[in-house]
């Protein structure tokens, strides 16, 4: 499977997590295909701060170069993205 080779990087998640940058929260992965077929991942974390990706220490900034170089850009987009998000809390 074309992922394989990106999940040993998981490195990353740990990392993270050992440096406090994320929230204890479960960290989600999530596959899927897109309207041409090619897979993509999602991965879900909660940082603990906004600016926590953008100001990422060297440690974990050589993992996602690492990463990034496994990935392909599609439709004008980064191989790897850090994309904000907000949770919408649905009523029962």
């Amino acid at each position: 499977m074309f992922w394989r080779p990106i999940l040993p990087r998981r490195s990353s998640s740990c990392t993270i997590q050992r440096l406090g940058m994320v929230l204890p929260e479960p960290h989600l992965l999530y596959r899927g295909q897109d309207a041409k077929g090619s897979t993509f991942l999602v991965n879900i974390i909660t940082w603990k701060s906004h600016d926590a990706p953008d100001t990422a220490p060297a440690e974990v900034t050589a993992i996602w170069k690492a990463m990034e170089q496994n990935v392909e850009k599609r439709d004008c987009r980064r191989g790897i993205e850090f994309d904000e998000v907000s949770e919408i809390a649905m009523k029962p």
